[in-house]
């Protein structure tokens, strides 16, 4: 199994997957399935989520992986 960071080329399957887990456990989220498959253009706002997490990943120049940043 391969365990990588999220990247912008990743944004549709991401969106996809997370719509599917909506509908099989809408508890388990903050946001209903009716909620976010409603959203006006969500891959735009998915895709600037995944660029901030990218900034705050770097850390004094260098980027460093969630994991790492937990340890």
């Amino acid at each position: 199994m391969l365990i990588r960071q999220l990247e912008e080329k990743d944004v549709e399957s991401y969106w996809n997957l997370r719509l599917e887990a909506l509908q099989q456990d809408e508890t388990a989220f903050a946001q209903s399935y009716g909620e976010a498959s409603t959203l006006k253009d969500p891959i735009q706002s998915v895709k600037k989520i995944f660029k901030l997490k990218m900034l705050l990943h770097l850390v004094h120049g260098k980027k460093v992986n969630l994991l790492e940043m937990l340890l």
